[in-house]
Order: structure tokens, then sequence, then C-alpha cells
């Protein structure tokens, strides 16, 4: 049972890296192009969720 938990866990964390990943990249994107104070603003603000809530940054 504990070795299917495991590897459970594994298979989320792994969904939840590519989809950081994804989400990265679409922001690069929409930075790079006309929106780029649009993805500016969104960083400053994940920035300061992060402050205010004491998480990990991810970006």
């Amino acid at each position: 049972m504990a070795g299917a938990t495991v590897a459970l866990e594994r298979g989320r964390a792994l969904m939840l890296s590519e989809a950081l990943k994804a989400r990265d990249a679409r922001l690069d994107r929409l930075a790079s192009g006309p929106h780029h104070a649009l993805a500016t603003r969104y960083r400053a603000t994940m920035a300061r969720i992060t402050a205010l809530t004491g998480a990990a940054p991810d970006l």
C-alpha cells in the first residue's frame, strides 16, 4: 500500500511540474508579444502573493 501511495504522489508531482512549465512558457510568449505589461503585472502579483503567504516562489 505504501508503494502505491508513493507512486501516486510521484505522478502528481510530475503532472504539477509539467503544468507549471507549460504556464511559464505561455507567460514567456505573452511577455514577448504586445501584452508585455500584462505579463509584468502577473509576475508582480504572484510575487506579492508569495510574499504575503510565505509560499516558495515558482517564477
